[in-house]
């Protein structure tokens, strides 16, 4: 059974959607996160105390969409049909700007080359089978307001990709390249609003079609649609304190399960990060609070209680070991050794006792005998104390004098 998501759109005017629940400066447990922002050639998607705003200008390059780290960006042009693999040798991917009569025959066309994100590209790539996989360098980029001038706008998401590959045992001809296939510059570019205005907005992600075909090993598929009436301005921050759905590292390790399963090899290690606490944990749980994946969780039985972590859904944000009061928690993304990853580990355990002062039980890694509560307390009368005391000495030693 496939569940939708809906995307809301940012503007009325502009092929941009967000999923709220998914976005890591919106959620309540934020994490800092500016990638979209960042990324924008056009500069007017930006982050404001008031929310994620987008403002007039915006090209539908799909740039932010790729670099998000959670998938709660989903940009018109990106949802394509699947199609059984055809007598031709190459999958091909071209430019919206590209004259569609100038195009490869069956290419697989996008608004813009820099929008597709790690997880397109393997998800086209298990499309692709035993074809190779190109992406067609038209010479074009340098010059459009949506290109890179250190580089080609696909080439990181294109080299991050290959790097899966390797890893998992792919052929090195089953790694998607870069084909330079330049066209004359006295061609007209298409604009990619006549694309917009002949496609219908709510379309199936073909991620979520692709999830459908191996649907045997997840419970849940997604889809996605923008939704056509949705409220322009700013979008603000949700309340509500459930989880984050890192969508863009589900569809990441679903095609990587089952590429790895085609090219009979595994999963790498330094896909999952993993995550160490220290002996000077104090079990205050800050780490729990603010991971906003549920990576990591507490846990509690009758005689201990303490954190677990499921590196699955581990994005490495880092905010547990930034929050962390005595700096004990450690974030390692890419270990050296094999991490555990087929189900949530113990990262530790504290015995429960009952405190002495108040009755309550609490959890403890050493010999305290007073909850957190009672102790800061004592500290806070002790030192009070003190201070009481040493305005009392100091005002009979002037006295004397």
């Amino acid at each position: 059974m496939s569940a939708t998501l809906t995307y809301r759109r940012l503007r009325p005017d502009a092929p941009v959607g967000l999923l709220d629940k998914a976005c890591l400066e919106l959620h309540p447990r934020h994490v800092a996160c500016a990638r979209c922002a960042d990324t924008c050639p056009a500069k007017v998607l930006s982050l404001t105390p008031e929310g994620l705003r987008l403002d007039d200008g915006c090209l539908g390059c799909g740039c932010c969409m790729a670099v998000c780290p959670t998938g709660a960006l989903a940009v018109h042009g990106f949802s394509l049909a699947l199609t059984p693999e055809s007598t031709l040798e190459t999958l091909s991917l071209d430019c919206w700007k590209v004259p569609n009569h100038l195009s490869p025959p069956a290419v697989v066309r996008v608004p813009c080359l820099g929008g597709l994100s790690v997880s397109h590209l393997l998800a086209l790539r298990y499309v692709a089978g035993s074809r190779r996989f190109a992406l067609l360098d038209r010479g074009w980029c340098a010059e459009c307001a949506a290109g890179r001038h250190d580089c080609h706008p696909a080439q990181v998401a294109l080299s991050s990709t290959r790097d899966w590959l390797k890893a998992i045992g792919a052929p090195e001809s089953h790694w998607p390249v870069l084909d330079t296939q330049p066209l004359a510059v006295s061609f007209q570019r298409q604009t990619i609003s006549n694309d917009i205005k002949t496609s219908p907005f709510k379309r199936r992600d073909f991620l979520s079609q692709l999830a459908c075909e191996v649907a045997a090993i997840v419970s849940e598929v997604a889809a996605f649609r923008i939704e056509e009436n949705a409220a322009g301005g700013m979008v603000q921050p949700m309340h509500s304190l459930a989880p984050l759905r890192a969508i863009e590292r589900e569809h990441q390790l679903l095609l990587l399960e089952q590429l790895a399963a085609r090219y009979g090899g595994s999963l790498p290690a330094r896909f999952f990060p993993a995550v160490e606490i220290g002996p000077d944990c104090r079990d205050h749980r800050l780490c729990v609070n603010f991971c906003p994946t549920g990576a990591l969780r507490a846990y509690q039985d009758i005689n201990d209680s303490g954190v677990m972590f499921d590196a699955a859904i581990c994005i490495a944000c880092g905010q547990c070991q930034k929050i962390c009061p005595e700096h004990t928690v450690r974030l390692q993304p890419q270990p050296a050794h094999d991490s555990p990853r087929d189900k949530p580990v113990t990262l530790t355990r504290h015995a429960r006792r009952i405190c002495t002062e108040c009755g309550a039980t609490f959890a403890t890694g050493g010999r305290e005998k007073h909850c957190p509560i009672c102790r800061k307390s004592k500290n806070i009368a002790h030192a009070g104390f003190d201070i009481l005391f040493r305005d009392t000495t100091a005002r009979n030693g002037r006295h004397k004098h």
